[in-house]
């Protein structure tokens, strides 16, 4: 990647200074000004949304409400300008009658975009034009028969699809695969002889280059355990990994709580799984290790406010970026972008740069309502992180947001 701001910052390195409040700022390469709005979501804001790359362009999806509830995406280049050739200039409403699950878009080697969607649960495949693939389950939609809740897909071998699911956040988790045409193949239900106990609730993947995939979920009802699993392409357990393909890390936190649905999970280059999770009070992270060993859990106490997490995002071997949702006390609400570091001892420590607010940073209503933001999902695009969400800009109407962001302050703990 070439960052031509370094060269004007290197002759005068002498020492990193505290972090500015105008360190972490969006990057005036990207749509404008660093941001960019795009499409009709109607007058809910909080729509799921979702970004997957797709080679050097993004692919944006969501949920449009207004007369119905559809899926809907919007296309951006890699300057994160609408790709005015899709759509309505850039925007498009599916005709899937559902909702996007956040975070769970991606797409395959074939430039089809798949999403999991809810109200009906399912698996939804669209074509590059972002109309539904009639190929994929008969009309471009799969729905679970009995009427489970898809919570996240990832590709498999041979363009099959891994599907996890539950029939509800306190019921077991399961994990399905589908073939290219939508039909399912295999089940792969852990039970008492796979872990030694049932795992329940919202499971999450993280694909493999050769088609086998991560998988995190809560373990056993009454416990306060994350469980972290590597499944070979088979659908198997990998034993290559922590002896038993398996781990268990407890999570104070959790302890008394009946846990969030909302979990996201990613692998750092190095091989480190970063969990977050959501619990009754607040937030917690992990870090687990390829041998199986884990850091101790990071317990983020929300002390009353309103605050989500959602999906992350690697930086780099040790440095990972989470999106968030907040509201300040006077109930404007905003994005929030987070970066965080894994210690040596495997403990989670904040990276000393400021959080990002996008209730004051960067939306404002035009018709004097409270501004509000969500921010769902964010990928690393050449180094820099791209936030992705939903935000009003006005009472009765919301758009599609996305911002990629540099850190003016190229030395030090910054982005380069």
């Amino acid at each position: 990647m070439t960052v031509p701001r370094r060269a004007l910052f290197l002759a005068c390195v002498v020492a990193a200074p505290a972090a500015a409040e105008n360190d972490y700022v969006p990057d005036p390469g990207f749509g404008t000004d660093g941001r960019t709005l795009v499409g009709s979501l109607g007058p809910v804001p909080d729509s799921a949304t979702g970004i997957a790359r797709d080679g050097n362009q993004y692919r944006l999806v969501g949920t449009t409400v207004s007369g119905s509830t559809s899926v809907s995406w919007a296309r951006l280049d890699a300057n994160g300008q609408a790709v005015l050739a899709f759509g309505n200039e850039g925007f498009f409403i599916t005709g899937a009658n559902a909702e996007a699950v956040i975070g769970t878009s991606l797409v395959d080697a074939q430039g089809r975009t798949l999403v999991a969607t809810s109200n009906p649960a399912g698996v939804a495949r669209f074509l590059a034009t972002g109309n539904l693939d009639a190929t994929f389950a008969g009309d471009g939609i799969w729905n679970p028969p009995d009427a489970s809740v898809v919570y996240d897909i990832a590709l498999g071998p041979a363009d099959t699809l891994w599907v996890s699911k539950s029939s509800d956040i306190f019921a077991n988790a399961e994990i399905l695969q589908l073939s290219s045409d939508g039909v399912p193949t295999a089940y792969t239900t852990p039970d008492s002889g796979t872990f030694g106990f049932i795992p329940f609730g919202y499971g999450r993947f993280h694909p493999q280059p050769d088609g086998g995939f991560w998988w995190t979920v809560r373990a056993a009802a009454g416990t306060f355990d994350q469980v972290i699993a590597r499944f070979t392409s088979a659908g198997t357990l990998d034993t290559g990994f922590s002896s038993d393909g398996f781990t268990r890390v407890s999570v104070p936190c959790l302890q008394g709580q009946l846990g969030r649905r909302y979990q996201s999970f990613t692998i750092l280059p190095g091989g480190i799984a970063i969990v977050r999770g959501d619990y009754d009070a607040g937030s917690y992270l992990v870090a687990i290790y390829p041998d199986g060993t884990a850091g101790p859990a990071r317990c983020e106490d929300t002390n009353g406010t309103i605050a989500t997490t959602h999906e992350i995002a690697p930086r780099d071997a040790t440095r990972f970026v989470a999106a968030s949702f907040h509201c300040r006390a006077d109930m404007a609400c905003g994005a929030l972008l987070r970066q965080y570091v894994v210690l040596p001892n495997g403990t989670i420590a904040d990276d000393p740069l400021p959080d990002i607010d996008s209730a004051t940073q960067v939306f404002a209503t035009n018709d004097g309502s409270k501004p509000y933001a969500l921010g769902n999902d964010v990928v690393v695009a050449d180094g820099l992180p791209v936030l992705v969400g939903s935000a009003n800009t006005s009472s009765t109407d919301a758009e599609f947001f996305a911002i990629r962001y540099y850190v003016a302050r190229v030395f030090g703990d910054g982005f380069e």
